[in-house]
């Protein structure tokens, strides 16, 4: 248990689910109602999003790797955890975050940002 005496922590928190597609609201709705809120909040939107861009690759090219790169290079998707889209790179952008804090039991939002 935290008590009073308990150091500040700061966390990584999941953006607002009011921003996020009606299909992945409905699906967490769902989970919520059966298991309670999540533990991992951020892990369960990620890995929802990285799940449905592998989906929407393997429908839209099937199994050419090259059409697949190419397909993830142009992709651009709202999703759980913001617009996301691929850089030159293949590293994800777009990608919304909330650094909050947690003292005395007040929270408070340290950072905010979309990378």
């Amino acid at each position: 248990a935290v008590g009073q005496s308990s150091a500040e922590m700061i966390y990584l928190a999941p953006p607002d689910i009011t921003l996020a597609p009606e299909s992945y609201r409905r699906i967490m709705d769902k989970y919520i109602r059966q298991f309670g809120l999540p533990e991992l909040q951020y892990f369960t939107r990620t890995t929802h999003v990285a799940l449905d861009i592998i989906a929407a690759v393997i429908q839209e090219t099937g199994d050419d790797p090259d059409k697949a790169r190419d397909f993830i290079y142009s992709f651009r998707g709202d999703s759980a955890i913001g617009r996301v889209y691929f850089d030159k790179a293949g590293d994800i952008r777009g990608v919304s975050w909330t650094l909050k804090s947690l003292k005395d039991g007040k929270k408070s939002v340290l950072a905010a940002g979309v990378q």
